[in-house]
């Protein structure tokens, strides 16, 4: 087995787990907001839908993949679609405190489960970053979000960074 071919098998376990924790949490914040608002209801399902369709997107798509390429590009846009899609849900049920937690979680787990190298983990911190801009400010909350707790956040994305750096195959 060539090392390309290994490194693309290997991630691929990793992102199936990935996919796994993905789908439970969907459903979990879901059930969730589906029991709140009926007025945001429609809205929620869409989102649940979307988050839910790339989860299954990255899932087919993994078992085709045969080049490390094509399943780093792959999980690329899997993670910044879920962190955008992410702060679309917070922004939708009025959320400014578990989106941090949640942005912080999903840019440290594809530092360490996806070496995809500094590029590609800039991108994911940057669309983190993003995620967490549009949060606070459609909610009005940049004042009360900034310095603290967005300085630590803000850490984190760059910890990020170089947690990649230790696993980076490229």
């Amino acid at each position: 087995m060539d090392d390309a071919l290994e490194i693309a098998t290997v991630v691929k376990r990793r992102l199936w787990i990935a996919t796994l924790i993905a789908l439970v949490s969907l459903m979990a914040f879901g059930g969730v907001e589906l029991a709140g608002s009926a007025a945001r209801r429609p809205w929620t399902l869409g989102l649940k839908g979307v988050q839910i369709g790339i989860v299954l997107w990255l899932l087919l798509g993994l078992r085709r993949a045969r080049q490390w390429a094509h399943v780093a590009r792959a999980c690329l846009l899997f993670v910044v679609t879920l962190l955008l899609s992410a702060s679309a849900a917070a922004i939708l049920r009025g959320d400014t405190t578990s989106l941090p937690i949640l942005l912080v979680m999903i840019a440290g787990a594809s530092a360490v489960l996806v070496p995809w190298g500094g590029w590609y983990q800039t991108v994911v911190a940057l669309a983190a970053f993003v995620a967490l801009l549009a949060d606070y400010a459609a909610l009005g909350a940049l004042g009360s979000g900034f310095p603290f707790p967005g300085l630590a956040i803000l850490l984190a994305f760059g910890i990020s960074l170089a947690l990649n750096s230790l696993t980076s195959l490229t």
